[in-house]
């Protein structure tokens, strides 16, 4: 019922298995090489706490899901879904959510998609 036109990435996709009829993650193209002006984008899978929170309330959360992270179950989601398996926290999280920000702000501007 869907059919996958490209893939968000610079690269095409590794994963041979199927996802498509007879199509893998690794026929998708990527939206490069299908002529759309998307390089990279990524979507990333993230849990958000208040501002204020305890450090050890974070840390606790964090640990936490480190260890999901590192679990065979996580491995099997990571392959079904051709996801990243980056796990990020603290001070190398705020910077990738600001650099992702500004990568996804600069799409959104020139496909004309921001309200002024």
């Amino acid at each position: 019922m869907v059919k996958p036109l490209c893939v968000f990435k610079s690269v095409k996709l590794s994963n041979d298995a199927k996802v498509a009829g007879d199509k893998a993650w690794s026929d998708i193209p990527t939206c490069k090489d299908s002529g759309i002006a998307i390089d990279n984008y990524s979507m990333p899978r993230t849990v958000w706490m208040p501002a204020g929170v305890e450090p050890d309330a974070v840390k606790f959360y964090s640990d936490l899901m480190r260890k999901v992270s590192e679990t065979p179950e996580w491995a099997k989601y990571l392959a079904d879904t051709s996801q990243s398996p980056s796990y990020i926290a603290g001070e190398d999280f705020k910077a990738a959510i600001e650099m992702d920000g500004a990568a996804v702000g600069e799409v959104l501007k020139r496909e004309g998609w921001l309200a002024n």
